[in-house]
């Protein structure tokens, strides 16, 4: 892989982390939350994506965890993927 495209993907990556954790879109499917005069809504309409007072992130114990489907993302820290990744972490993935 060329240097040029390393760069790109490195960049591509942090933009991406930093929708994740703006508040205005969503940390799920990264597209804009809609606006509640001048706020952004408590669900995504593109991926019915919404958060989830009662669980924490595996990556930073925050709370500002969403859940779509068989997806998760955390909005504090931006870790994101599938409910068992995000809510118990890798370790609990590993075998035993």
């Amino acid at each position: 892989m060329s240097r040029r495209a390393n760069e790109a993907t490195r960049l591509r990556k942090a933009e991406e982390g930093e929708r994740r954790v703006d508040g205005r879109h969503c940390p799920v499917c990264l597209e804009q939350l809609p606006s509640l005069g001048g706020r952004a809504a408590g669900k995504c309409l593109a991926c019915d994506a919404q958060p989830v007072p009662e669980r924490r992130c595996a990556k930073c114990q925050g709370e500002k965890v969403w859940e779509s489907g068989a997806n998760a993302a955390c909005g504090a820290c931006g870790h994101h993927g599938s409910k068992v990744k995000v809510f118990a972490g890798r370790d609990w993935l590993k075998e035993r």
